[in-house]
C-alpha cells in the first residue's frame, strides 16, 4: 500500500478533482483505475511509490477492440523520472495513446467504406434476358447453346428460337458476360437486353443451355420469381 506521508495522498486528490468520475484508488489492493472513453488502466502502486519504485501496469486496454497495450504503457512508465509523482503523467500519455489509437481506427473504417462505395464488389452471379426479333440461322442457334471460354460449362438457360426470339443465360458472371458479349457481336436485326441481374438461375432442364420450341416451354422452366420477372421483361403480364 502506497505511503500516505510520501505525497501520494496530495497526488490522488489533485488527480480525483481533475478526473472525479474517472479515477477509483482501492487502498486495500493499492491499485488505481482510470476508466476513460477509449480505454481503461489499472495500476498497482508500491509500498515505496514514489520514493523509489513506479507503478507496476496491471491492465492496460482499447475500449473499442479490446487490444491489450500494456507493453506500451510499461515502456513509458519506465522512462520516467523516479521519486517524484508521475501519475498524472501517466494517465495523460494513456489518453492520448488510446484516443489516437481510435481515430486512426476511424479514420480507417471511413476510409475503407468510402472505398466499397468507389469500388463495388464484382458480382459473382449474373443473369440476362435477351429478346431477338427472330433466331432463325443455325449458326446462331448452335452458338447461343454452346458457349465457349472459361467456365462456359457453368453456364445454365434456355433459347427460342422463331419469332420472336428469346435467350436467357445464367451463371458465373464473367463467364455470362462474355457470352452475351460474343452473341451481340453477331448480325442481329434486333437484339435487346431485357434484364440484367447480379443473381443466379436455376432452370427446370438443370446444367446446360436447352433449346425449346415455344414460350410457354421458356415460362414452365422458370421458377415463380424468376417466371414473374421474365414475363414482366417480354410484356406477358
Amino acid at each position: 500500500m502506497a505511503n500516505p506521508d510520501s505525497g501520494f495522498q496530495d497526488e490522488l486528490e489533485l488527480l480525483t478533482s481533475m478526473y472525479p468520475d474517472e479515477v477509483i484508488f482501492n487502498s486495500h489492493t493499492s491499485e488505481l483505475t482510470y476508466t476513460h472513453q477509449n480505454g481503461k488502466l489499472c495500476l498497482r502502486l508500491p509500498s515505496e511509490y514514489p520514493a523509489s519504485s513506479k507503478p507496476e501496469v496491471i491492465s492496460a486496454i482499447i475500449n473499442h477492440s479490446k487490444s491489450d497495450i500494456r507493453d506500451e504503457v510499461s515502456a513509458m512508465i519506465k522512462i520516467l523520472a523516479s521519486n517524484e509523482p508521475i501519475l498524472d503523467t501517466i494517465l495523460s500519455h494513456f489518453t492520448g495513446l488510446v484516443d489516437s489509437i481510435a481515430e486512426n481506427d476511424q479514420h480507417t473504417h471511413l476510409i475503407t467504406a468510402q472505398s466499397q462505395q468507389t469500388h463495388p464488389k464484382i458480382p459473382l452471379y449474373k443473369t440476362y434476358i435477351i429478346y431477338l426479333h427472330h433466331l432463325l440461322a443455325t449458326s446462331k442457334r448452335k452458338q447461343a447453346i454452346t458457349p465457349l471460354g472459361p467456365d462456359s460449362t457453368l453456364i445454365t438457360g434456355i433459347t427460342k428460337p422463331g419469332y420472336p426470339g428469346v435467350m436467357v443465360f445464367s451463371g458465373p458472371a464473367e463467364a455470362v458476360t462474355e457470352h452475351v458479349m460474343g452473341l451481340k457481336a453477331l448480325r442481329w436485326q434486333a437484339f435487346q437486353v431485357r434484364y440484367e441481374g447480379d443473381e443466379r438461375w436455376e432452370f427446370g432442364h438443370g446444367h446446360g443451355i436447352d433449346e425449346v420450341e415455344s414460350m410457354g416451354e421458356v415460362v414452365g422452366a422458370l421458377g415463380k420469381k424468376e417466371k414473374g420477372i421474365f414475363m414482366g421483361c417480354m410484356g406477358m403480364k
